[in-house]
């Protein structure tokens, strides 16, 4: 399992340039067992990087997370709701009409960003915030 988040964590920091998140940060994101919303808002440059064509996203994500104290816990229901309003998702019509976490985590569930199995609820490790944020890469970010 190290070897995944080390893998991860070269490739994420290896092209973000501009953004340049520490290494110590990150490696220590990894290694927590309960994430907090100013985790995720250490690692909103490596979705921002994934999305180069959207110039509005950064303002759109940092909005997102001025919505929370930063010692917040993270839980699934709450990054699903950052991430798919900051990504202006059209997946869901209950998320269209009603934002909320619950349909946001429901529309992530139904992209395959997360396991029918999971809950909203749950709390986030730092190997489920990698692994979130590198879903979410693949799974929506556009191919050059």
């Amino acid at each position: 399992m190290r070897k995944k988040v080390v893998a991860f964590v070269l490739a994420v920091t290896a092209g973000l340039g501009l953004y340049a998140q520490s290494i110590d940060d990150i490696v220590a994101i990894g290694d927590k067992d309960v994430c907090t919303i100013a985790d995720l808002a250490v690692m909103a440059p490596a979705i921002v990087e994934a999305f180069p064509d959207d110039v509005a996203l950064a303002e759109r994500l940092e909005g997102s997370l001025s919505g929370y104290d930063a010692i917040d816990v993270l839980t699934k229901s709450k990054a699903s709701l950052i991430v798919a309003s900051s990504l202006r998702l059209r997946s869901s019509l209950l998320f269209i009409m009603f934002p909320l976490k619950r349909y946001a985590f429901r529309a992530l569930v139904m992209d395959g960003i997360f396991s029918p199995a999971s809950s909203g609820g749950e709390t986030m490790s730092g190997l489920d915030l990698f692994n979130f944020i590198s879903t979410i890469e693949r799974s929506y970010a556009v191919a050059p």
